[in-house]
């Protein structure tokens, strides 16, 4: 079963059922977020997510923990072209990768300026 969410506040939690790809593709600015229940710099990672999701409920947010469909996120680093690591963030403009950082590099003030036009 994949756990996932799609975030529009800080406090939303999961919810279950399939990640839609093409979907994401579609949305004019996304965020996926790789995140694994297992790693401490993830913890820290999901923290900033949430921080920028605070500050800009706007841009959707959707995450998928690893643990929970491997499959998937093995699928998103063929879509993407870019190996897997977690904590991972892509920033997609139209199913495109515009930007894309991990571990550290993921902060709530590195997603805000990626997301800007």
């Amino acid at each position: 079963m994949l756990n996932w969410f799609k975030s529009s506040a800080a406090e939303e939690g999961p919810a279950k059922g399939p990640l839609d790809l093409e979907a994401i593709k579609q949305e004019e600015c996304a965020i996926l977020f790789k995140h694994s229940r297992t790693c401490p710099v993830s913890f820290m990672a999901q923290a900033q997510v949430k921080r920028f999701v605070a500050l800009h409920p706007e841009v959707p947010v959707h995450t998928l923990v690893v643990q929970d469909d491997r499959e998937l996120s093995r699928e998103v680093a063929q879509w993407t072209g870019i190996r897997h690591e977690s904590p991972q963030v892509f920033v997609l403009r139209k199913g495109t990768v515009v930007a894309s950082t991990s571990h550290e590099g993921v902060t709530a003030e590195y997603l805000a300026e990626a997301v800007q036009p």
